[in-house]
């Protein structure tokens, strides 16, 4: 029922000033926020410092895992099990220069990673992979109930990812032509 304030006396100190305060919360209930060169966690009126080597702006948003995503602007890393594993070192990193500005896990588990400069990349097989949008800033990423993206953009409008349910397989994708008359299950699931 009342306003408290967090500064530095209560640990809430960015040394680095830049960026937005951004917020997550993990699988153990813990509200984190970063902010410039700041990321911590919440616990009784204080901010627990997580000391992150990296320069320039820290974003954060939550893993499914449990954990959360931690991005600066040299690598990806993850928190989880009380400490930060680098998921993406600074040869696989290379937005150094994109600025991220937003990231979000979806419910499949992919993260997507929106930039500054570079729009809107996904994480696959431990690298960031450019998404089919515009390269336009990303203000927010959201995922609605029935797995769609949404994506703002500044410059870009409102874009809708949606998820492919269907694959059309013919000639197109190696089949000999485009007549089919039959399909059946194998014992092992296979179509």
């Amino acid at each position: 029922g009342r306003l408290a304030t967090l500064g530095a006396s209560e640990g809430y100190m960015v040394r680095r000033a830049g960026g937005r305060q951004r917020f997550a919360v993990d699988g153990d209930g813990r509200t984190w926020v970063s902010c410039g060169d700041f990321l911590g966690w919440y616990r009784e009126g204080r901010m627990i410092r997580v000391p992150v080597e990296d320069r320039g702006s820290i974003v954060i948003g939550a893993a499914r895992s449990g954990g959360i995503w931690v991005a600066t602007d040299e690598r990806l890393l993850k928190w989880e099990d009380d400490r930060l594993t680098v998921i993406c070192d600074r040869a696989a990193w290379p937005l150094g220069t994109a600025v991220v500005q937003s990231m979000l896990e979806d419910r499949a588990g992919v993260l997507w990673i929106g930039t500054r400069r570079q729009g809107l990349f996904r994480l696959a097989n431990g690298k960031p992979v450019p998404a089919p949008t515009e390269p336009h800033p990303v203000t927010a990423i959201a995922e609605d109930v029935e797995a769609n993206l949404w994506v703002a953009m500044d410059g870009g409008g409102l874009n809708r990812l949606r998820p492919k349910t269907f694959v059309r397989l013919d000639s197109s994708t190696g089949f000999p032509d485009d007549n089919s008359t039959s399909v059946c299950e194998d014992a092992s699931g296979a179509i």
